[in-house]
């Protein structure tokens, strides 16, 4: 898809961050005020299927709608007139994931645990206040700031049921009666 040293627009790529069901995601600098950004590029052998590209589409409209401390930021969603992929830009969040964490360090403390969990339960209830559920709450969608910020990420597959969101937002992309998120995670 990119390789380092590439640009994309005005955002010279620095390397891959990850890979999700969607695509994948990369690291982005505006070199001339060395702000860094995050950049969602959805898979392109996907990026055909109308149904993916809605949901694509309609996971940065939900971000877009909600702003908290505790949520990454989505600045901006479109397709590249050069190379027809789909994208979605993001705040960069340096911290790495929950699960990095957890993988490095092991169980955490009872206070440091709880506090995450209170962290998560805020933005959980601004987003259901939005009519949205998020619905893949993992440790791989929890991040860190530099700051050690805790940011909830990846609102791919979330549930849009608020008649106040636009058409798009509010569209259901997933088959009603479908097991949809990461099994290891799932209610069961």
């Amino acid at each position: 898809m990119f390789k380092p040293g590439d640009m994309f627009g005005d955002y010279r790529v620095l390397r891959r961050l990850g890979k999700g069901g969607m695509g994948e995601v990369w690291l982005l600098e505006i070199e001339a005020r060395k702000q860094l950004f995050a950049v969602k590029i959805m898979d392109p052998d996907t990026s055909g299927d109308h149904r993916a590209r809605k949901r694509f589409a309609r996971e940065a409209e939900l971000a877009m709608g909600v702003k908290h401390p505790n949520l990454v930021e989505v600045y901006d969603i479109g397709e590249d007139p050069e190379t027809g992929l789909c994208y979605m830009l993001m705040e960069y969040v340096p911290g790495g994931t929950l699960a990095d964490r957890l993988r490095r360090d092991g169980a955490l403390g009872v206070t440091e645990a709880l506090e995450i969990v209170r962290r998560l339960a805020d933005v959980l209830e601004l987003v259901r206040r939005h009519g949205i559920v998020h619905r893949d709450i993992k440790p791989d969608n929890v991040m860190f700031g530099r700051d050690g910020c805790l940011k909830l990420a990846d609102l791919g597959i979330a549930r849009a049921a608020d008649s106040n969101l636009t058409a798009a937002a509010a569209t259901t992309v997933t088959q009603g009666g479908a097991m949809i998120g990461t099994p290891a995670y799932m209610a069961p």
